[in-house]
């Protein structure tokens, strides 16, 4: 049980593309909540959130910035200005993308298919799943894990902006 060359070309072109283009594609999904829920513009990054990182291209309200890397954030700028009910759409856009990628790449897997096609998307489904578990559960990421040490992930945003959302509601008259 060895591997062939095209289970090694596979493998690259799943580390060297799919896995930067499925964080992409995750922080796209923040972006789509920041349209759909606000009149503000998104910013899409993959990479470093940085001044190294310079906008490569728009569409529509998203901005974005792409430096090849297996991380991404997306920003809306001064977000103290959101609803609770924005926060809650805009941070749970990421991992319901990432979980729709799985699903999708999931269906993929009952056609008819070459078995190293089916190889990556069984590669792309696990690690879709990854990364919505890890960006969904509700903590702030531990010191080690970088570049996002000490922010809290999607799924921690969600819950705090869902106990704002109800202390709204009952401001509300």
């Amino acid at each position: 049980m060895g591997f062939d060359t095209m289970d090694i070309v596979l493998i690259i072109l799943f580390w060297v593309f799919v896995v930067p283009l499925t964080t992409l594609v995750h922080e796209i999904g923040h972006g789509i909540g920041v349209v759909l829920s606000t009149k503000k513009r998104a910013l899409v990054i993959l990479g470093p959130a940085d001044s190294s990182n310079q906008k490569t291209f728009s569409i529509g309200r998203m901005d974005f910035h792409i430096k090849w890397a297996y991380f991404g954030f997306c920003s809306v700028g001064d977000d103290q200005r959101l609803t609770a009910f924005q926060r809650i759409v805009i941070a749970a856009g990421g991992p319901i993308v990432s979980l729709l990628v799985a699903l999708v790449s999931f269906i993929f897997l009952f056609l008819d298919l070459h078995h190293e096609i089916k190889n990556l998307l069984t590669a792309i489904v696990i690690f879709n799943l990854w990364q919505f578990i890890c960006t969904a559960i509700p903590i702030v990421y531990p010191s080690w894990w970088r570049p996002y040490s000490g922010m809290p992930a999607d799924g921690h945003r969600v819950v705090k902006a869902w106990k704002d959302y109800k202390l709204e509601k009952k401001a509300r008259p």
